[in-house]
């Protein structure tokens, strides 16, 4: 319900990649907010970059929400005294901040991957002192708890992936480590532009994604993951949501309050497209069945549906099931429908009816127990905490 209105126009810059998806998502939530809360801002976009700040100074803004990538600009803005939240967890200064949630995205990596059957892991990450490691820390520890060490590859310069200069020739020494790791294997890239670089090395190598190498980024942009060969998978980057709890917390803050702990957003799930989209098997028949399941998640599916598409007793089955992903056939049929249904309650404003019918639950009822026993929340709460407040 709308509050009432803010009555005093306030100057807030907005200095966000607006060549990002996820820079516009962020505007998207800010923009949510303040037509929610009726504030009367009056916005200016442009980058955070320390060589602008002249012309921020001369627009005096009474806010600043931005995307900081380095401590030079992080020291410079924060000189400026002006109510600041920053929406990355790059910056090493103790800002305001809103941002993903990197402990949750480096767990959910892994998850995606133990789920898949895989044995091999490998993280790509960047070597910059202050770039963040609790992706990296998380995906590893969740790898430990399972008994599993990943590789681990973290030499590459993030400043090229910010200037978008990525046409060069791979480094050898990742080419060379690459095709070192043993195969199949699970491969998290830090961030998707990052994934994109794997991807020139099997394209130029002839391996094979996803069935030599599963491949999987951050942040979903979706035109650049549909864009890579095979489509890429990536952990949704809960941008909109960080644009709106950023935007509230700077308005507290532009009124006298203090900004209080950072948040952070938890992504809300893996989307999955071709480059993860395999169990790690050389079973035929377990990755006929597994394909058979994600094509008719809708559907009413049996262990007798299967064995149908199989041809094998029902008592080999469920050991091929249980030998390569620890799951009984029915555990795993529940547990793709779940990951669709977290999807949809995430990313669109599709009734919880709906949802139950496209993943395959008898009724909305039946789904909600299911689901508030695996999420520990009811799908509207889930909903209510992880969903873009623009999804539609």
């Amino acid at each position: 319900m709308a509050k009432g209105r803010d009555r005093s126009p306030r100057r807030v810059a907005l200095m966000l990649p607006t060549d990002l998806a996820s820079g516009r998502a962020i505007l998207r939530g800010v923009a949510a907010y303040t037509e929610e809360r009726r504030c009367a801002w009056i916005s200016r976009v442009g980058q955070a970059r320390a060589g602008t700040l002249r012309e921020l100074i001369a627009w005096k803004p009474g806010g600043i929400i931005a995307k900081i990538y380095d401590d030079k600009t992080a020291r410079a803005v924060s000189r400026l005294r002006i109510p600041l939240v920053n929406t990355t967890n790059i910056a090493s200064l103790p800002l305001p901040r809103v941002a993903v949630d990197d402990v949750a995205a480096g767990r959910l990596a892994a998850q995606h991957f133990l789920e898949r059957g895989f044995t091999n892991f490998a993280y790509v990450g960047f070597a910059q002192q202050h770039s963040p490691q609790s992706r990296q820390t998380a995906f590893i520890a969740e790898l430990r708890k399972n008994r599993f060490e990943p590789h681990v590859y973290s030499r590459f310069d993030l400043l090229p992936f910010r200037r978008g200069e990525t046409w060069g020739a791979v480094d050898p020494r990742f080419r060379q480590w690459l095709l070192a790791l043993p195969k199949p294997v699970a491969l998290f890239a830090y961030h998707d532009f990052l994934a994109w670089e794997v991807l020139q090395v099997c394209h130029a190598t002839g391996l094979k994604i996803p069935e030599e190498l599963a491949l999987l980024g951050v942040d979903d942009d979706e035109l650049f993951c549909r864009l890579a060969h095979p489509p890429l998978s990536s952990i949704a980057y809960p941008a909109e949501r960080i644009g709106y709890e950023a935007a509230r917390m700077l308005d507290r803050m532009m009124k006298g309050a203090q900004p209080g702990k950072p948040v952070f957003v938890a992504p809300s799930g893996v989307i999955v497209r071709q480059s993860t989209d395999v169990v790690a098997t050389q079973d035929d028949d377990l990755a006929r069945a597994m394909r058979h399941i994600r094509a008719h998640l809708a559907l009413p599916i049996s262990v007798a549906s299967l064995l149908r598409e199989v041809p094998v007793s029902r008592r080999t089955l469920e050991e091929k099931f249980r030998r390569t992903l620890g799951r009984s056939p029915l555990q795993e049929i529940r547990r793709m429908r779940l990951e669709r249904a977290r999807h949809f309650l995430s990313s669109t404003r599709m009734s919880i009816f709906e949802i139950a019918r496209r993943c395959g639950f008898s009724t909305p009822e039946r789904f909600a127990a299911v689901f508030r026993q695996s999420a520990g929340l009811a799908p509207r709460q889930y909903r209510a905490k992880h969903g873009s407040p623009l999804a539609e």
